[in-house]
């Protein structure tokens, strides 16, 4: 008997792409008002997957490369402490960026149906997990 169902969330319940490039554009424009520094030396294609900067990391700290958090927190650290912020500041200020993209990253549309769907499997009594 069934008793749970689990969803990989990105591409099953909505499309990740649009919910990504929003998070990135939200990051960016926090980097702007409160780092400009950064985005005065960096793009913002330097924070993502596949740039040199986020392989250098990887490489220089590879046990962090399973999370993806802590990849973008220490990628935005390391731009900061770059650019002339100190440790404590770069940290704070990684953080905050990083809260800045997880409320955005956060901000899904689901694919038609999909709560209807949720709901029914839900009101037949199985557990629903991500």
């Amino acid at each position: 008997m069934i008793k749970a169902v689990t969803f990989d969330l990105d591409d099953t319940l909505w499309a990740v792409d649009p919910v990504i490039n929003h998070a990135n554009r939200t990051l960016w424009e926090w980097l702007h008002a409160n780092t400009p520094a950064v985005t005065a030396k960096f793009a913002i294609t330097d924070l993502n997957e596949g740039s040199a900067l986020r392989a250098k990391l990887i490489e220089k700290h590879p046990e962090i490369a399973y999370s993806m958090t802590l990849v973008r927190v220490g990628l935005l650290k390391a731009c900061l402490i770059d650019v002339g912020y100190s440790e404590v500041e770069a940290e704070l200020h990684a953080n905050h960026a990083f809260a800045a993209f997880i409320e955005a990253r956060h901000e899904v549309e689901l694919f038609a149906h999909a709560r209807t769907m949720l709901e029914a499997l839900r009101s037949k009594g199985l557990i629903i997990g991500a």
